[in-house]
């Protein structure tokens, strides 16, 4: 889309009247905007910045049950949890891939007492790891929990001999070792991209969504929104030479917040019967612009770390290895295409624009990743990326933050003499049941539009889902696709994993030039990045280099690729060599905050 287009969809939303505004384009916004539009509600959705670029982007990438929220008594959350995770795996198979997870124990019977006193809600005393019986039975009602719609198999229990036959790595003291299965997503930002794709182009869509734009506060019965992306007034490249890390990544998080001097960005002003706030760890932020004081968010910041590390990946052996820490923490470690995800810490945290993976957290999961793998030599050289982000949880008290639950609700304020319109915040929640979370606020709105639901989503099929092998053996539809567009197969092969069964991606590529690699990353193609910008609302570099893409997240994002990926960019989106060089310098800064 270029400039001017962008520029023209959001003039003619001024002074417009809908049913709903969602603020917040993460994954918990993305699904209430898919569920409203299908079933024929006005919506507009709307982000201060890109499409899930916020705590939606930081997650440990694993589409899950939650094992460990059954020592909780939550039965109810892992229940729906492992249900949304099997139709994930049958609705967005491009995307979401079978994992199993392997538990090692240095015990049989460890942590049974402890166990049984936090799941009643009793003083537990002294921590002690949990063994294998414990979590074997524990094991025993995830999989009762997941069995609708099972895509995968059930758990296995193995002695030492077969662990460490499994996993050599391990540390000797490992008796023994458990396998049950969970999921992994390949990229929860194209996901969540996809569901608004989908909702925007359904033939009976009432929905309209925009990226980098901001609510910046409430007129009377108006909210009033600010263009982010204003093409007569260009954003400066600020600084990020000086300071702390932690005052480097503010800059680098806020740079957009402020306009410069003269810039006078545009604005527009909509009426909305509701306004639904997904905003996640920033919700009470947003509600504060409507003169909403009341605290909802109790925010933990989560850090994960990706390595080129070829001795570990091998070890894993296609696993992820979920493991205990002597602190009472869960951690993991998984392959991720041929690099290694490591993850996570759990901090609370205040200010979700503070949220950055510092050294003390690099050193701690370097620490107990030491203690599982003590022959496995990791270093900071190993660090391609890491990254940090909020998890949106109720705010609790003093709580600890490992108890606060993982599941949704809705708070609402109702409208009164200054305000309106109602507005409904989305508390909580996991990546894993954005689906009915997102059910749940439709519903909710739905019936205060005093509207009926016509359609469901519970079988509906995501972006590139449609027509993708569930089964994963791509052999056929590559071959077919090979031979109708003149692609080698290995090119739609590397389609097909990244963007499933869009046959648009496939046409883009087989055009004039199409099938050129890039000179700098190989691995994509000219026509692949021309259609990204011109199809999936990029509007700006980063949006390519960190959302539409996987390459910062490889470690990929070289000055080189940053380079030619800007260029292919300037001249789809109409941008100037400043506005280009602007941009180049732009993403290269945040590259040097979230690189080894």
């Amino acid at each position: 889309m270029s400039m001017n287009d962008r520029a023209a969809r959001f003039d003619a939303l001024d002074q417009s009247s809908i049913d709903v505004l969602i603020v917040g384009a993460g994954i918990n916004g993305a699904s209430t905007f898919r569920e409203l539009t299908l079933n024929g509600v006005s919506v507009l959705l709307v982000d201060s910045g890109d499409y899930c670029a916020g705590a939606s982007a930081a997650p440990s990438r694993l589409i899950h049950g939650g094992l460990k929220y059954l020592e909780n008594g939550e039965f109810r959350l892992v229940a729906e949890s492992t249900h949304e995770r099997n139709r994930l795996l049958l609705n967005a198979p491009h995307l979401v891939k079978p994992l199993p997870c392997t538990v090692p124990f240095d015990s049989w019977f460890g942590g049974l007492f402890s166990s049984a006193f936090r799941f009643l809600r009793l003083p537990h005393g002294q921590f002690r790891k949990r063994g294998t019986v414990i979590v074997k039975l524990g094991l025993m009602i995830y999989d009762w929990l997941g069995r609708k719609q099972r895509a995968m198999p059930v758990h296995t229990v193995r002695g030492r001999t077969q662990t460490h036959d499994l996993f050599p790595l391990l540390d000797p003291s490992v008796i023994a070792s458990a396998t049950y299965y969970d999921a992994l997503i390949t990229q929860p930002e194209r996901l969540c991209l996809e569901l608004v794709i989908d909702a925007e182009r359904d033939s009976h869509s009432t929905g309209v969504a925009l990226n980098y734009a901001r609510v910046i506060g409430r007129e009377g019965e108006q909210v009033v929104i600010r263009d982010e992306i204003d093409p007569g007034a260009e954003f400066q490249c600020e600084s990020v030479a000086g300071g702390t890390s932690r005052d480097r990544s503010r800059q680098e998080r806020r740079r957009h917040d402020r306009p410069h001097p003269g810039q006078g960005k545009r604005e527009i002003r909509v009426t909305p019967r509701l306004v639904i706030n997904a905003a996640g760890p920033w919700i009470d932020k947003v509600n504060r612009l409507f003169g909403i004081d009341q605290r909802y968010i109790g925010g933990s910041k989560g850090s994960h770390l990706i390595l080129d590390h070829p001795e570990l990946h091998a070890g894993l052996n296609g696993h992820m290895l979920y493991f205990e820490t002597g602190d009472n923490r869960l951690c993991l470690a998984y392959p991720i295409g041929d690099r290694v995800l490591v993850g996570t810490t759990d901090i609370r945290i205040d200010d979700p624009d503070d949220a950055r993976c510092e050294p003390e957290e690099v050193d701690y999961l370097f620490d107990v990743l030491a203690k599982l793998l003590p022959g496995v030599s990791i270093e900071p050289a190993h660090i391609v990326y890491r990254y940090s982000g909020v998890r949106p949880l109720p705010y609790a008290g003093d709580v600890g933050i490992g108890s606060v639950s993982r599941d949704h609700s809705i708070e609402v304020e109702e409208p009164n003499d200054e305000r309106p319109f109602a507005i409904a915040s989305l508390i909580g929640g996991k990546w894993t049941t954005f689906r009915a979370f997102g059910e749940v606020a439709a519903d909710l709105a739905l019936d205060r539009l005093r509207r009926t639901r016509t359609r469901h989503t519970h079988d509906l099929a995501i972006g590139g889902g449609r027509g993708f092998p569930r089964d994963g053996d791509l052999s056929s539809i590559t071959a077919q696709l090979s031979a109708t567009h003149e692609l080698s197969p290995d090119i739609i092969a590397n389609l097909l994993q990244r963007h499933g069964c869009n046959l648009a991606v496939v046409e883009a590529v087989s055009a004039k030039g199409g099938a050129t690699p890039l000179s700098s990353a190989p691995a994509f193609l000219t026509g692949e990045i021309r259609y990204l910008c011109r199809h999936e609302a990029v509007a700006r570099l980063e949006d390519l280099v960190f959302r539409r893409t996987t390459l910062a997240l490889e470690g990929r994002a070289g000055d080189a690729v940053v380079n030619e990926i800007g260029a292919i960019a300037a001249a789809i989106l109409g941008w100037d060599s400043d506005r280009r060089d602007r941009e180049v310098a732009n993403c290269k800064a945040r590259l040097a905050l979230d690189s080894g």
